[in-house]
């Protein structure tokens, strides 16, 4: 893929550099040496007039205030509840008094209950303070202006990507999610190490209970390997990057959450192999799948004829097959409702169910009923399992926490 065709976008403060620092010389020279001459590189910094009380900062207690306290800035407004005056110590150990306390966090709650009739934005930015602006202001305003760009790849690097941050609505924009349209979602190196970095996330992300997987590319889930790029591959190459593949295809089995494959377009080959990985898949009716590697001389290399969601749900490869829609996204929307239907159940039960499935599967009853024992006693001591307890005693929802 040509230079002008990819594109890193970074966040500046607390990702390119330290807050309000320089750049570091070996971070500078990765940037114009290395990255460079192979993608575009793109700097995304927050918005630079929303009239409100500053009673609010004043009833603040921190252990020390300094300089301005509120900034009116070119379309946002930047409150920052130690004040912009503060040095670099300042700023550090008012971070780690707000991670303690949530000052940040409780004068947004304070200000989204006191403008509930004004449609803002409140994002958590920096060190030290963070943005109230217009809805659809945030740090996605700048895709608009890459459209006619012709990227095809646009990757976001950015460090409050959590829900609050001021990163989060671009990291999540589905812009900025790889999407190879022109070759259907095969997989390529790049597209199976943006997978895994994904489940990099997933993997250490307690907040997550269930993963869904869907293309965002409109009539197809998966093509299956990138064949392009194969032909152009040496034999080592080759041997390389179908180890990197079933290393993925593993790694979504084993994912202790549930993972739910959502199935609105074709998938083949290596893209029926990445379904098959999945806990649940679910089908459009009119979705085509298949195992077709031997039409080209190959064997399935991650794990024919083609078939469609009805049949593949008569033949158990699917556990659901759904009439398509006008919006394409039939299957999505059913597995968004049976993820919905897992969510509300205790985390830690339901990683010790499908680590209990998965591992029984693989061998003879008795050594599976060990495996059952064996997570079962990994639920016995957690907060989990006794909230569970008290909810059904006094006749209420349980809130689990996943401990």
């Amino acid at each position: 893929m040509s230079k002008k065709k990819i594109l890193c976008l970074f966040d500046v403060d607390g990702t390119l550099t330290k807050p309000r620092q320089a750049i570091e010389p070996k971070l500078d020279a990765f940037l114009t040496e290395v990255l460079k001459p192979v993608c575009s590189i793109g700097l995304k910094m927050g918005l630079s007039n929303i009239n409100m009380d500053k009673r609010l900062v004043g009833k603040i207690t921190l252990p020390k205030k300094r300089g301005t306290f509120i900034e009116f800035r070119s379309g946002m407004l930047n409150i920052c509840p130690i004040g912009r005056s503060c040095t670099q110590i300042d700023r550090d150990a008012f971070e780690q008094y707000d991670k303690i306390h949530n000052i940040r966090r409780n004068m947004i709650e304070v200000l989204e209950k006191e403008f509930t009739d004004v449609d803002l934005t409140y994002s958590i930015g920096g060190q030290i303070s963070f943005d109230v602006y217009p809805n659809g202001w945030d740090k996605t305003y700048c895709l608009r202006h890459l459209d006619q760009e012709g990227f095809e790849e646009i990757h976001f690097f950015g460090d409050k990507t959590d829900p609050g941050g001021n990163d989060h609505e671009i990291y999540n924009d589905s812009r900025i999610l790889i999407k190879r349209a022109k070759q259907r979602n095969a997989l390529s190196f790049n597209l199976v190490k943006e997978l895994n970095d994904a489940l990099d996330n997933a993997s250490i992300n307690n907040s997550i209970r269930v993963v869904l997987l869907r293309s965002l590319v409109p009539g197809i889930f998966c093509a299956g390997a990138d064949l392009k790029q194969r032909a152009e591959m040496t034999p080592q190459q080759v041997s390389t990057f179908v180890i990197a593949l079933r290393g993925l295809m593993n790694r979504i089995h084993n994912l202790s959450v549930p993972v739910i494959g959502a199935l609105d377009g074709p998938a083949l080959g290596g893209g029926l192999e990445m379904a098959l990985a999945c806990d649940l898949r679910i089908a459009s009716t009119n979705c085509k799948m298949g195992l077709v590697e031997t039409k080209l001389a190959i064997i399935p290399g991650a794990g024919a004829r083609i078939f469609n969601g009805n049949e593949a749900k008569e033949m158990g490869i699917v556990n659901h097959a759904v009439d398509q829609n006008e919006t394409s996204d039939a299957a999505y929307l059913k597995s968004l409702d049976i993820a919905r239907e897992i969510v509300p159940n205790g985390p830690v039960g339901v990683k010790m169910a499908k680590a209990a499935i998965n591992q029984g599967l693989e061998v003879d009853l008795a050594t599976g009923l060990s495996f059952e024992e064996a997570c079962y006693a990994r639920v016995i001591p957690t907060k989990d399992r006794l909230e569970g307890l008290a909810a059904f005693k006094e006749k209420r929802l349980p809130k689990y926490i996943g401990e």
